[in-house]
């Protein structure tokens, strides 16, 4: 298979939600029909952004393919607030929800530390912050 977010990951992620839509035709089934990438709910990607392997910049490219958007994500929040990056990735995801005809979501967790620091998040564990590129 492919790992993310090798290139490969954007056709596999099409693939999947060809099987959920398949599926979800013959089955009773209400919500999202699509594959969702919860960063920290998900322990595969959560080690992909400790290892800084995965960064926002992906997440926001799969968004183009995947139901949620960028779901989950713990971002350095010195570097967020400032200049124009939460803006951008604002009208990022705006661009990506205008050319998909459907909503896109963003859930951030903005944590004072740098990519790679590890955060608590709770019931969620401990987190690492992510790389914006």
């Amino acid at each position: 298979g492919t790992e993310i977010p090798m290139p490969g990951t954007m056709a596999a992620i099409r693939r999947i939600n060809e099987i959920i839509a398949s599926l979800s035709g013959r089955v009773k089934s209400s919500g999202y029909n699509e594959l969702m990438l919860p960063v920290e709910e998900d322990n595969v990607l959560k080690e992909r952004a400790r290892q800084g392997r995965i960064a926002l910049k992906d997440l926001i490219a799969f968004s183009t393919i995947c139901v949620a958007g960028v779901d989950m994500v713990v971002l350095p929040r010195e570097h967020v607030l400032s200049g124009r990056i939460l803006r951008n990735i604002i009208q990022d995801l705006l661009a990506i929800t205008e050319a998909k005809g459907k909503p896109v979501g963003m859930r951030l967790i903005l944590a004072s530390g740098s990519p790679g620091d590890a955060v608590d998040l709770g019931r969620f564990g401990y987190a690492s912050i992510m790389r914006i590129s």
